[in-house]
């Protein structure tokens, strides 16, 4: 909140927790409990505890007669709890308000833009899916009781209260809880808590019970632009508030015992809205979820006589006669910027290079055997009559370009798949900002077509400051060394800007989706250079209940450059390419993520697996996030429809990857300098 909106009293309480450095002492009165008491120095340590207390361990025998040093002796706790009533007279008493007030009063809401919310009872926005007291995963119910107690720990209402629930405090003074909003909690939401510490900086911590996914809303409701909201799982940075930003949703995974701490500093105020926890998901394989939940479901989304594939098997590597491979691994000509990183299969790199990579010719519509059969034309690989390599098994079961033709559904049969998308899936289109032109493309199509669907914001790293930003919002690693991937993958790769915005906006993504997917139950995200095949809603309703296996986790609308088996006339189960090395996440296949579908009941567990594979310095490949996906397709069940088929359900467009423009700029300073990177000769493809 800025400082022309406030009045003059409430200028000169917000001023007092500025820092002596940019201004000079004065005299004021900082909304302490006696209001007699006058502060003549913005130094002096008002109404400090003399006592520090962690109130997770109290004994509710004692917290009636507890009396506290602080400030004036008073009884803290107990049936006269003076603080807080002294509190509450005094916010009454001062008659101030801010911008907006009015409305809220009369609308019973804290949160501008909240309207929706009051219906379902919600004070936060994106919070509808966790009314229900810790939520648990399918058929995971004998995890729910080790978990901590979310109804007790979403009561804000008094100090007491929140240190049985299990917060503990670890400082004292006239600000710990719930200071006068319009000055520390403009906007917030009266049903939750904000707090901070003068002087010092303010740590508020949580002890988990169980293992899960904990996902908290939290916020930052001071306004100067240095003030920081931060969140810890022990002591790793996981996610950081900037100033007014009243709610942000951090989903962390945990084990039993881990310390949750939320900290303000410099001169933050920290907000929490609600805390919620997935139990038990840390421990269940996601194909296990997965079954569970569409049985939970009805079998709604599959086609529950398709025949599971196997998992959890080690990655396939083609079987050569002894003398193709030799031949193979000995080829003297390589592709173009293709790595020699010792004993390759260059007929394999061949085959890739001309049969799938190659934007001109064909970029990924071919199918292997016409890719082999024009490697082998050119001396670089066998005669796929005589021994082909399979990089899909069962090929003739989908790498057909026919089966991806356009159908002519009837305008009643186009309406009601059309409706049936827009139930069961919540649709987001990314987006980078400067891309205007493409935003009006993708959403006057979807328009038309009759989709509901949002808009994701991407993340150009181009940006200043945008890495930065990243890192704050929890989309990359604080701890990712963007230096030293860069270093590592000039090697082989070239740059990486592009490929780490990438991945870091469809993380962003599916963050977004997994707290703003209301009832639906499941998520879709576009990236905004597709266009969809005129029949697509009746395409992906047919896919999903007459193909689908019902342990599917991820869906690949489009995939060039396959590996894996076919199992359905429109489907790929991916597998990883064990003819290339696991350090480089099995580069080389299974390119796309055009159009993504994911199952919402295990989207969190699936990020959280996927963030731990692709944010490795030292394996700058794993950074490409389709490529870090198919290389988890063992334990994280993707299916994929092969490009091949044509149309089939979606196109690229023509406007060019940004991902791939980016790759050839530079990381601007975070402070708005540009730096001195060398650009890459080329991006390498293998």
């Amino acid at each position: 909140m800025a400082d022309a909106q406030m009045s003059q009293p409430e200028q000169e309480d917000a001023q007092a927790l500025v820092p002596n450095t940019t201004r000079e002492p004065q005299t004021r009165q900082l909304a302490a409990e006696d209001p007699s008491k006058e502060e003549s120095s913005p130094n002096r340590q008002y109404g400090r505890c003399k006592l520090p207390i962690l109130f997770g361990v109290l004994v509710s025998a004692a917290v009636g007669a507890a009396v506290l040093s602080w400030g004036p002796r008073r009884q803290l706790f107990g049936a006269d709890d003076s603080s807080l009533q002294v509190k509450q007279g005094r916010e009454q008493a001062t008659n101030r308000s801010v911008p907006g007030d009015a409305e809220r009063k009369a609308t019973n809401r804290s949160v501008p833009g909240d309207a929706e919310h009051k219906a379902t009872n919600r004070s936060v926005p994106g919070d509808a899916e966790h009314k229900a007291t810790n939520r648990s995963v399918p058929g995971d119910a004998e995890h729910k009781v080790r978990c901590l107690d979310e109804d007790k720990l979403n009561k804000f209402n008094s100090l007491v209260e929140m240190g049985f629930a299990g917060w503990k405090f670890h400082w004292m003074d006239d600000y710990v809880f719930k200071p006068r909003k319009t000055v520390f909690a403009n906007g917030v939401p009266a049903t939750s808590y904000w707090g901070l510490r003068y002087p010092g900086e303010g740590e508020i911590s949580l002890t988990l019970r169980g293992h899960g996914i904990v996902q908290l809303n939290f916020g930052n409701s001071w306004f100067q632009p240095e003030a920081r909201v931060t969140v810890r799982l022990n002591n790793e940075v996981r996610s950081v508030a900037m100033p007014n930003e009243l709610s942000k949703i951090a989903s962390i995974d945990f084990n039993d015992g881990d310390e949750l701490t939320i900290t303000e500093g410099p001169a933050g105020v920290i907000v929490i809205n609600h805390i919620n926890f997935i139990c038990g998901i840390l421990k269940t394989p996601l194909p296990e979820l997965a079954l569970a939940d569409e049985a939970a479901t009805g079998h709604r989304f599959c086609q529950p006589s398709a025949k599971i594939p196997k998992a959890g098997l080690e990655p396939r590597a083609f079987t050569m006669p002894p003398a193709w491979l030799e031949a193979c691994f000995n080829e003297v000509g390589h592709p173009n910027t293709a790595p020699d990183f010792g004993r390759r299969n260059w007929c394999w790199a061949w085959m890739k290079y001309d049969g799938c990579y190659d934007l001109d010719r064909v970029h990924g519509h071919w199918s292997w055997f016409r890719a082999q059969m024009y490697a082998a034309e050119k001396g670089h690989a066998p005669d796929p009559r005589e021994f082909p390599f399979q990089p899909l098994l069962k090929s003739g079961m989908c790498e057909l370009p026919e089966l991806g033709a356009t159908t002519s559904p009837s305008s009643a049969e186009l309406l009601e798949a059309t409706e049936w998308v827009n139930k069961n899936f919540a649709l987001f289109v990314l987006n980078l900002p400067k891309d205007v032109e493409r935003w009006n493309r993708i959403s006057k199509l979807l328009t038309e077509m009759n989709f509901e669907f949002e808009r994701v914001p991407g993340i150009d790293l181009t940006v200043p400051g945008a890495l930065r930003n990243a890192r704050e919002r929890g989309l990359v690693p604080m701890d990712f060394n963007y230096d030293e991937a860069s270093r590592v993958a000039q090697k082989h790769m070239g740059g990486i800007l592009g490929t780490v915005g990438t991945a870091a906006a469809h993380f962003g993504a599916m963050q977004h989706a997994s707290f703003n997917r209301g009832d639906k139950p499941h998520v879709m995200i576009l990236e905004d250079d597709v266009q969809l095949a005129p029949d697509f809603a009746v395409k992906v309703r047919k896919l999903m209940t007459e193909e689908l296996p019902c342990d599917w986790v991820a869906v690949a609308l489009k995939s060039r450059c396959p590996y894996g088996e076919c199992i359905s006339p429109h489907l790929t189960r991916v597998r990883p390419d064990g003819n290339e090395p696991e350090w480089r996440c099995f580069h080389g296949s299974n390119y796309g993520f055009y159009t993504m579908i994911y199952r919402g009941n295990t989207l969190d567990q699936m990020r959280e697996l996927l963030r731990q594979r692709v944010w490795q310095e030292e394996h700058p490949r794993c950074l490409d996030i389709d490529v870090g996906l198919a290389a988890l397709s063992e334990e994280v069940p993707f299916y994929a429809v092969p490009a091949v088929q044509q149309p089939g359900f979606l196109r690229e467009g023509h406007e060019g990857s940004a991902r791939w423009i980016n790759n050839f700029a530079t990381l601007p300073p975070q402070a708005g300098a540009q730096s001195s990177t060398p650009k890459p000769e080329a991006e390498e493809r293998f």
